[in-house]
């Protein structure tokens, strides 16, 4: 009986090294978020992964993209960018109406 396993290519490692640097360089804010919660670097965010890294429920996000102040990707589900949610995150208020990140404002206003 032979090994299948020794054939197949080893299975490549994401995020790769090179990834998280070119992330962290790029999107400075957002890493910062990713790595407090614990969570994976990725180029997209499930709606979900985004309610956990930013705080905020569902309807906040819903509500953000009905505004116009987050771009929502993808078919169906909402996805958001990585440059994105640095934009947000960066601007740290909407262009109206009360900001539900002010928390973020606080919490990383040294950067």
């Amino acid at each position: 009986m032979s090994d299948s396993s020794q054939n197949q290519p080893a299975r490549a490692i994401f995020p790769t090294p090179e990834f998280v640097e070119r992330f962290r360089a790029r999107y400075p804010l957002l890493a910062m978020l990713i790595e407090e919660k614990g969570m994976e670097y990725e180029s997209f965010f499930s709606m979900r992964k985004t309610e956990r890294l930013l705080g905020v429920s569902t309807r906040t996000l819903q509500r953000r993209i009905k505004r116009g102040e987050l771009k929502a990707r993808g078919i169906g589900r909402g996805r958001f960018h990585a440059e994105d949610l640095e934009y947000l995150i960066r601007e740290g208020r909407p262009r109206r109406g009360n900001c539900d990140l002010d928390h973020l404002d606080a919490k990383h206003s040294d950067i």
